[in-house]
Order: C-alpha cells, then structure tokens, then sequence
C-alpha cells in the first residue's frame, strides 16, 4: 500500500495535482494564481487510502485540464487571427470572451476546493494568520497587474481584478450553500444591472467602458478615484460583471463533489442547459423579438457613426472592447464576448460548468488522463503562463496576430511548463516560478 501510494503521489506531482500539498490545481486559481492550499482535500470518507489519492487526482486533473484549456483560448484571441465566422476561425470566436469568464469561474471553483476536507481545528486561528496571506497576495496580484498593463502589451491585463475578486470573495467563503447558492444566481443579473444602471453617474453612459488600470492611474486623487471605479463598476473586468462567475464557481464547488461521476456528469448536463439558455435568449430576444432593430434606433440616436459599419451593433461595443453602454435596456439582451450581460453571464458559465464536468469524467479514465496531461500541467502553471506571455507581448511578439504565433504560442507554454515540472518535480518550484514567488511571499518557505 505504500507503495502505491508513493507512485501515485509522485505522477500527480508531475501534473501539480498532489493533493498532498493542495498543488496548483487548488492553488492557482486561474491567471490570478490564488496560493490557497487544500490541506487534506482528498478523497470520499470511507475509501481506502489508495482511492482517496486516485479521486483527488482526477479532480484536480481535470480541473487543471480546463484550466488549460483556458490558457490556450486566451492565446487564441491574444495572438490568434480574429474572429471569423469560416473554418478555423470559429475557434476563435468560441474562445473570445469565455477565457476571461472561464478563468473567474475556476477561480470561485478553486477556492471551494481548497477548503474541502479541512476541519475547524485547521482553518487558520487570529486575524493575522487568517488574513495576512489574503492580503499580501493581493496587494501582490495588483500591483503585478498595474506593471504589466503599463508596458503596453497590447492586451487587457486582468491580474488587477482577480485581486479585487479574491478580497471580495473572502466573506463568502463561510456562507452556507443554498445561501451561497441563492447570491450567486441573483448576482447573474444584478451584477450587470448595477454596472448598467450606475455607469451613467459616473460619466460611462454611452463610451469609455472597458479599460484597464495601470500604474500611471495611480498618482493623484482623481487617478486613483478612476482606478476603482475602473476596478469596481466600468472596467474591462469590473467586480460588479465578472465577481458573479466567482459566487457560481464557488456555488459549483459546493454543490458537485467532483470524487464522484456522478457529479461530474451533472456538472455537464446543468452546464449544457445553462449555455442553451443564455446564448438562445440573448439569439431570441435580439433576432426574433425586434431587440436588434430596437438596438440600431438607440445607436442611431448616442452613436450615429457606427451606423456606417457593416454591424452596427458590434461596432459600438468595438469601441468599449466590448463593454454594451447604457443607452438602451435592450443591451442587457445580448451576449456578445465581453458585454457583460446577465445572458452573457449564463451562458458563459455554463460552458464553463460543462468543460468542468466533461474534462474531470475524462480524466477518470486512463487514455482521457494521459491526453489531458499535457493540459493539465499547463494549467496548473497558469499564472507564470499569462505573466511571461505579457511580457512576451510587450516586447517581441507586440501585435502578433496570425495562426503561426497562436501555434508559437500554444506549443511553447504547453512544452516548456511540461518540462520545468519534469525538472523540478521535487521541489516546491514544481508549481511554477511565479506561484512559487507568490507562495514564498504570502507563507514564507515551507517543505517540497
């Protein structure tokens, strides 16, 4: 039995799935690479060691696995051709928009799944020991964001946000599931409801949604009141638009023990449903119900010069990068990538919820384990993977876009991250150098 449980141990470690130590899967949550550990979070009570270890893994596996998926959606609409609805484009268009979404909602999932399976005696006891990693990572998370952004990479950089969001989320980690469960359906629609309603007041009623902070907002008053409106309410990532697919992958986590199938598979059904749902309305209320001609009488009144273009709709939330304004409710009916709709949203995270549920049924089998792999480890590098390829972007690679850099992209994370955990697979450096960096700073130096 010890054996086996070393093996064990060891391949997971390969994939930063140990749940001995928590690993990257629970640890970093996305490209804002929460250092959250698990502790025990392994297996259904009642199994035998070996079991426990083997349904801890396939869960982070595939947690980790759609994680990378993530990565590489992210380098598509990064670095990829554009969306094109022929051939190969319809890739990209099925990744712009649902990378960022997809990254928020693993990182709601994750911290549910770092606190699974720890007892009250070992939640962190005091203020400081409770509250202290929270905020030095944070305080780490943003000003790493502010840098990157003020290099110009030529993309949004939402490490600033997932600061805000893991502050947020803290309170919510001790609520009770159908509390939790009931915040995070409601926030579905209140979120982009607040943003829409609120934008007007703060002079974003029909432009300048969308954008990033960086560090040159940051001096004066006036630069750090933009700032957090910019974090909060109107940005590209605000808390009030992106937190709700937070609330649902920490409402996911709760609801669905991924250590059985069963979950699994309800995961993918729910998921399937949400994405129908969302993406249908939105098709419905605009294509079949007169939303879109309602749609061209509002541009033609706040924005008269997006008429011109061959879609007037998607001109103007061009020019917010995607952002909808609030000049008509009948923006709230869209889902275009980025809007920022209660639809949006719905439909956003049921995509995710299914990838979730489909890649953690695949890797409970021997060949969906050994193709998700590579995915996997990828993933669990995700944050060291989204910080070298912004500096990438803001240096050499600035303004590529072509399916030559994609693929440049794609296979360099994918063999590089599979070969620093080959060689560092006995150290704690296996989790990533920037994971490492942000667990050195938030926990100090502890045992591979």
């Amino acid at each position: 039995m010890r054996v086996q449980l070393t093996r064990a141990r060891a391949a997971k470690r390969m994939t930063g799935t140990d749940p001995g130590d928590g690993g990257p899967a629970a640890a970093t949550s996305g490209a804002a690479g929460s250092t959250r550990t698990s502790g025990a979070a392994t297996g259904a009570p009642g199994s035998g060691p070996a079991a426990r270890v083997k349904g801890a893994g396939t869960r982070l596996a595939g947690v980790d696995a759609v994680r990378g998926l993530a990565v590489l959606g992210m380098f598509a609409v990064h670095v990829g051709p554009g969306p094109r609805p022929d051939g190969a484009g319809y890739l990209v268009i099925a990744a712009d928009g649902r990378a960022p979404a997809l990254f928020t909602l693993l990182a709601g999932f994750s911290l549910v799944l770092a606190q699974r399976g720890r007892s009250l005696a070992e939640q962190p006891s005091g203020w400081a020991a409770r509250y202290r990693p929270l905020l030095i990572r944070c305080a780490i998370m943003a000003a790493l964001g502010l840098a990157l952004a003020a290099l110009s990479p030529g993309i949004l950089v939402i490490l600033a946000f997932f600061a805000v969001y893991f502050l947020a989320a803290e309170p919510f980690t001790r609520l009770s599931t159908p509390v939790l469960t009931t915040l995070a359906a409601g926030s579905v629609v209140a979120g982009p409801l607040l943003s829409f309603l609120l934008g007007p007041f703060f002079g974003y009623g029909s432009a300048g949604r969308g954008r990033v902070p960086d560090l040159s907002g940051a001096v004066g008053r006036d630069g750090l009141g933009d700032m957090v409106v910019q974090l909060l309410l109107t940005g590209a990532y605000p808390l009030a638009t992106y937190f709700p697919y937070v609330l649902a992958g920490m409402a996911l986590g709760r609801l669905c023990d991924l250590r059985k199938g069963s979950a699994a598979r309800r995961m993918a059904v729910w998921g399937t449903a949400a994405a129908v749902a969302g993406y249908g309305a939105a098709w419905l209320a605009t294509e079949v119900f007169g939303g879109r001609q309602r749609l061209l009488d509002a541009i033609a009144v706040h924005h008269p010069q997006a008429l011109s273009a061959a879609d007037p709709v998607r001109e103007v939330l061009r020019g917010q990068y995607g952002a909808i304004p609030s000049t008509s409710w009948d923006w709230l009916l869209v889902a275009d990538p980025y809007s920022q709709t209660p639809l949006e949203t719905l439909g956003n995270t049921g995509v995710g919820c299914a990838l979730i549920g489909l890649c953690v049924l695949a890797a409970r089998h021997r060949l969906g384990d050994r193709l998700l792999r590579p995915l996997a480890v990828l993933g669990a590098m995700a944050l060291s993977a989204y910080v070298v390829h912004a500096l990438v972007l803001a240096g050499p690679a600035h303004g590529a876009a072509s399916w030559s850099a994609l693929g440049l992209f794609g296979g360099a994370a994918l063999a590089l991250t599979w070969a620093w955990q080959r060689v560092w697979a006995h150290s704690p450096l296996r989790r990533g150098p920037v994971e490492h960096l942000l667990r050195l700073a938030t926990h100090g130096r502890t045992r591979a």
